[in-house]
């Protein structure tokens, strides 16, 4: 376990190797960190989450990971940030980026005042790269709240208010 100075702590629960969530390449320089929602999903545990990416619905697992879950104070590394996420499917921004999945406090998606607390305290563990959405990369509404997508014209806004916030003594 990890501890800094503000109180951060990271369980570090590594998916196994060989599993289908941990592809085992090497990440070279990342050039920035993803942010992700996993969806309205509020009641979700940050090791249910986990347990699924190793399982899936059939027992096999997926193609899906991030390096860390975020949920208010709880924080789990899921993978090294020197080794590939599957947190963009098989696509190249996996292998440039590192990924952080936040659980939602409610359906429509939106962090709570903890959770994006424990997101800054780790941001401010890793190196000062650019924070990106995954609807940054592909137009895809992901984190919806903080996207345009959100359907009451106020994602964006959400999104400038918690990078400012992120970035905020970096």
């Amino acid at each position: 376990m990890k501890k800094d100075n503000i109180g951060l702590h990271i369980v570090n629960m590594p998916l196994p190797e060989g599993c289908l969530a941990r592809p085992g390449s090497a990440l070279i320089n990342p050039t920035s960190i993803t942010l992700h929602c996993v969806g309205a999903y509020p009641n979700l545990a940050v090791t249910t989450l986990r347990y699924w990416w190793m399982t899936g619905s059939d027992g096999k697992g997926r193609c899906v990971s991030s390096h860390f879950i975020i949920k208010d104070n709880d924080c789990i590394q899921c993978l090294p940030t020197d080794e590939v996420a599957w947190h963009m499917g098989v696509k190249p921004e996996s292998y440039s980026s590192i990924g952080i999945e936040l659980l939602p406090e409610n359906r429509k998606g939106m962090f709570s005042t903890q959770t994006l607390v424990t997101l800054k305290a780790l941001v401010d563990t890793l190196p000062p790269l650019p924070i990106k959405r995954h609807f940054d990369w592909t137009g895809d509404s992901c984190p919806m709240y903080y996207t345009p997508a959100a359907g009451d014209g106020h994602g964006q806004e959400r999104w400038e208010a918690m990078l400012t916030y992120l970035e905020s003594g970096r």
